[in-house]
């Protein structure tokens, strides 16, 4: 059990930041590592997904737990880039770029 399966009251810091770094081990091991180029367009996707469960929310009555989980989401992306800065390559990104892969 996960600290997010307790959403009666506010989770911790401590608590969403174990979620994350745990959903993020759940992506690598479902989808394997991905080029920094697929997880910034998968970001730009959760973070739609979490503004209409915002809107939806806030103005059609939609549920304010979708909000959580699509933050979830987009969080555990957040820590799967920060791995990919820091530990591979983006030479092959900064050529597609035209940037100086010296």
């Amino acid at each position: 059990m996960t600290s997010s399966d307790n959403s009666e009251r506010p989770r911790t810091w401590d608590a969403a930041y174990e979620d994350w770094a745990n959903k993020a081990g759940e992506n690598l091991e479902k989808w394997g590592h991905q080029n920094i180029d697929t997880l910034l367009l998968a970001t730009q996707e959760e973070l739609g997904e979490l503004s209409q469960a915002f809107l939806e929310a806030r103005d059609e009555g939609g549920d304010p737990e979708q909000i959580r989980e699509e933050l979830d989401d987009l969080a555990a992306l957040m820590f799967q880039i920060q791995f990919s800065v820091e530990y591979c390559s983006l030479q092959s990104t900064t050529k597609r770029m035209g940037g100086d892969d010296s």
